[in-house]
């Protein structure tokens, strides 16, 4: 239902920003919180992946890229991955690592990993991957891992923050 809030709220596609839904505990009263970024002055920027569907874009704005929930589809086939949860793992951070360079930034400019799975279970093996996929930098970006609804049919769904030239 909030989906058709925010197609109503931003109805172009084209210039739609990241969206994420976290579910949560709230304050007694407190129904829904938002966060909102903006850069004044500046305009966002929709970046996609060929092959790979995003409901939800991966903008630019300003030094600062967000993607929304990542997933472990494969561009040249437009399908998830098979393999289990490191193979759509290792696909997903190739996917965000590949937005970023699309974005116009550098996987060097990655800040923050937050991955989300059904169950304590998936995040040990999905840390592991990030390990090897990221060993090329130091610093590592921060990798969170949280538990939290995601779509049935994907094991893990991860979202980047980046800063064009943080580091």
């Amino acid at each position: 239902m909030h989906g058709e809030y925010w197609e109503r709220v931003f109805p172009d596609k084209a210039n739609r920003p990241a969206y994420k839904v976290i579910l949560a505990d709230l304050p007694p009263g407190q129904l829904v919180q938002l966060d909102v970024f903006g850069i004044l002055g500046a305009t966002r920027t929709r970046f996609d992946l060929p092959g790979v569907p995003a409901r939800d874009p991966t903008i630019r704005i300003g030094p600062m890229i967000f993607s929304s929930r990542c997933h472990g589809i494969d561009g040249a086939t437009g399908e998830l991955v098979t393999g289990g949860l490191e193979a759509e793992a290792s696909q997903t951070f190739s996917n965000l690592r590949a937005l970023v360079v699309a974005a116009g930034g550098s996987v060097g400019d990655i800040v923050e990993l937050n991955s989300y799975g059904k169950s304590p279970a998936y995040a040990a093996p999905a840390h592991a991957v990030f390990e090897e996929l990221f060993a090329d930098l130091e610093p590592r970006p921060v990798h969170n891992a949280f538990v939290n609804h995601i779509t049935a049919r994907f094991e893990i769904s991860t979202e980047m923050v980046a800063v064009v030239g943080a580091r």
